[in-house]
């Protein structure tokens, strides 16, 4: 499983399993509700949910403003319909991991996490909201001079 994980993702992986804490009470539970991320950066969003009993469910990542009509980026089943922007772990009883990279203003919005469950799927809703870069020009300036002006 992990052999085949980006490398940022398997790090992710190493650092928060020993950390991880067990759903109780909701059935999915995600660390973020929202998330402010730079054009050009990435964000990952960890998530917990019953891995007794849904381990075997298909989960998804989803954008738009119903839960019942967004449209699915990526899903745990290797589904992914941007190609290389959006990734999904599910580690089970680590976590669910979703990663997106390359953000773009386009990004801002409602998306979705799913866990397929015949019926009514469970699902919790991230706001993303994409802003500016970050200028570096006033560091960049101050470091050049520490290193430079004498």
């Amino acid at each position: 499983l992990y052999l085949s994980l980006p490398i940022s993702i398997y790090l992710y992986l190493s650092i928060y399993s020993r950390a991880q804490r067990p759903v109780k009470g909701l059935q999915l539970q995600c660390d973020k509700g929202d998330i402010t991320a730079h054009i050009g950066g990435e964000f990952i969003l960890i998530c917990n949910y019953n891995a007794n009993q849904y381990r075997y469910n298909k989960k998804y990542w989803c954008q738009g403003d119903s839960g019942h009509t967004c449209d699915i980026l990526v899903d745990s089943e290797h589904f992914n319909k941007n190609g290389r922007r959006f990734h999904m772990v599910d580690a089970g009883r680590t976590g669910l991991f979703v990663k997106v990279t390359n953000l773009q203003f386009a990004d801002t919005g409602v998306y979705w996490i799913g866990i397929d469950k015949l019926f009514a799927d469970i699902m919790t809703s991230v706001n993303v909201v994409i802003t500016e870069a970050i200028s570096s020009t006033n560091s960049d300036s101050v470091l050049t001079c520490f290193i430079s002006c004498k």
